[in-house]
């Protein structure tokens, strides 16, 4: 199991461990409803160490990540940040990253760390049609994530000069004993920022970040992505799932030229995606997890990708990756979950089910 720069601190804070993707990680430290609570009201902190971070660099490097990912990486400005997806040439979700660009001749990929290695070998093996040059930086940064409405006074009190805070989706450099960089990013849908700093570094940059945030685990990133409607990769998508099928379709620029996966994403445009990613809330007790089984008036429809008891809400939600041909029906005649050999009552739900500071958006909850 492999730890990041921060295992001894999270031990000695009491974290509660679990492995993730093979790294040893923390679930919670006081408890998962108390630090999703705090990001939504205040600050909280995560260890992201775990991700990968992969560089693109040479003459052709902004052409090779134009191929490489579906969104439009010529359009982002030097020192800006883009989410995207990494195909296949099926048209398969190989992974879902963010593309930091700093020259046209620099980029950094974060990818997850379930991916990492794939990812690595995946891109090596087609760079050399496109003059680049391909290393793997993830073993000298670690990431630690700033979340909430108190983000930016928590980042800027830790770094102190060091470094001026990005806008949303902006990159600033800076220096802490070796480069490091913060992005306007996150995965929680509050404010936030991401900080990458040299792997020693992380300890000390936890602590300053500890004055004024809550430091919290994988259990709250799990529920905060969830009440945003943001996929997980493993759950909602994957090899076998394509953009249109997820609801990501707006990160698929067909227009920009050739791309991986560019022609088989064009037939699926064409002949209408077979699955659509759906919301739902349960209309009655109980909570749906990842592989139960959904359906429309009596017909099996589709399976749960993920589901919790939402902390903001206090409603039972997740997503449930269903055939097309019965979403319609089901947004009017509603959905069973099957929890426990019981099928329950929920109604299909638009995500995001909350807005910023846990408020429900419509009808998803009773905060």
């Amino acid at each position: 199991m492999s730890r990041t720069a921060l295992y001894e601190t999270h031990i000695e804070n009491g974290a509660k461990m679990t492995g993730f993707s093979g790294w040893s990680m923390p679930v919670s430290y006081s408890g998962i409803r108390e630090e999703h609570r705090a990001v939504r009201s205040g600050c909280g902190i995560f260890d992201a160490g775990h991700m990968g971070e992969i560089e693109i660099t040479g003459p052709g490097a902004e052409m090779f990540c134009q191929w490489l990912v579906t969104n439009d990486v010529t359009r982002m400005a030097d020192m800006s940040a883009q989410y995207n997806l990494l195909c296949n040439e099926e048209g398969g979700i190989l992974d879902d990253l963010m593309v930091y660009r700093f020259s046209g001749s620099r980029f950094i990929l974060c990818v997850n760390a379930s991916n990492t290695e794939r990812n690595l070998e995946w891109i090596s093996s087609h760079a050399g049609a496109f003059d680049a040059g391909v290393r793997d930086l993830s073993r000298e940064f670690s990431l630690i994530a700033v979340q909430g409405p108190d983000s930016a006074k928590v980042a800027a009190g830790a770094l102190g000069g060091d470094a001026r805070l990005p806008g949303r989706f902006c990159v600033a450099g800076f220096q802490r004993g070796g480069e490091a960089f913060i992005s306007g990013t996150g995965y929680t849908g509050e404010d936030g920022f991401e900080i990458f700093v040299p792997w020693d570094s992380a300890p000390e940059l936890w602590a300053a970040l500890c004055d004024g945030a809550t430091m919290c685990g994988l259990g709250c990133r799990d529920t905060l992505r969830l009440e945003m409607g943001y996929t997980l990769y493993g759950n909602e998508i994957d090899e076998s799932t394509n953009p249109f099928e997820a609801n990501l379709g707006r990160y698929v620029k067909m227009e920009k030229g050739d791309f991986c996966g560019r022609d088989a994403l064009g037939r699926v445009l064409e002949a209408g995606p077979g699955r659509a990613l759906c919301g739902f809330v349960m209309d009655e007790p109980g909570i749906a997890r990842s592989g139960c089984r959904v359906f429309c008036e009596e017909t099996e429809a589709g399976k749960v990708t993920s589901g919790t008891m939402s902390p903001s809400l206090n409603a039972a939600l997740g997503l449930a990756m269903m055939d097309s041909g019965a979403v319609a029906r089901a947004r009017s005649a509603g959905i069973r979950v099957e929890i426990r050999n019981h099928r329950k009552k929920a109604a299909i739900t638009d995500p995001p089910f909350c807005a910023k500071g846990g408020h429900a958006t419509g009808e998803a909850g009773t905060s």
